[in-house]
């Protein structure tokens, strides 16, 4: 049993090099490098700096949702408060590791992170769900941002992360991102992507790999 776990664990071990998702040691474990660090402290700046734009995607949702017809609406409860709340924690986690970068903070961050994406999945799940037609287009179309930006949140702490973690996070979410993919506007994601140095297709295969 001890051998079969291990070669498991080997096997996600090379999987995670392939797809990039151990680039920097995530400060959870010993020995992570002066360099790590500073990789790491680069990468919750840059998702700290995200921030604004997840709030006002997220008020671009609730805005939208207001236009829906009560069924529609109900079905999008989540709603801006909680991608609010989420953001605005994110941002003073964030906040804290740059003034005191640390393993719990850093714990706390990506945690945070795959909530919010997590909530953001549901959410695109429903609106796809909605009966009116018009009414599901809008929504898809509001959901479009948030998921860019978070998806983008996402691929950009993944790195950081070690392979313990990101088994960890899986068996806290139920929804992958693989069921929203094909909801999320493919070039909006890749612009996105490009732009914070986030391969969208090599996160995708991470994710994957790991079960998110």
């Amino acid at each position: 049993m001890k051998l079969k776990f291990a070669n498991k664990y080997l096997q996600a071990l090379a999987v995670a090099a392939m797809c990039g998702s151990v680039l920097v040691s995530s400060c959870l474990v010993e020995g992570c490098t002066p360099a790590q660090k500073q990789t790491t402290l680069q990468v919750v700046t840059a998702i700290n700096q995200h921030i604004p734009e997840v709030v006002a995607a997220a008020d671009t949702v609730a805005a939208t949702v207001e236009l829906l017809d009560p069924a529609s609406a109900a079905l999008l409860s989540v709603g801006d408060a909680t991608f609010d709340t989420l953001a605005k924690t994110l941002q003073v986690l964030t906040a804290a590791y740059i003034a005191n970068p640390n393993a719990s903070t850093l714990q706390q961050i990506q945690t945070a992170i795959n909530t919010l994406e997590s909530n953001i999945n549901t959410a695109t799940l429903n609106a796809v769900g909605i009966k009116d037609v018009e009414s599901q287009r809008l929504a898809v179309a509001a959901l479009h941002g948030l998921l860019t930006v978070v998806t983008i949140v996402f691929g950009m702490i993944a790195p950081t992360e070690s392979v313990t973690m990101l088994y960890q996070l899986r068996s806290t979410g139920t929804i992958h991102l693989a069921q929203v993919r094909p909801y999320m506007d493919a070039g909006e994601l890749a612009a996105a992507g490009k732009a914070d140095g986030v391969d969208v297709n090599e996160m995708f295969k991470t994710a994957e790999a790991f079960g998110f």
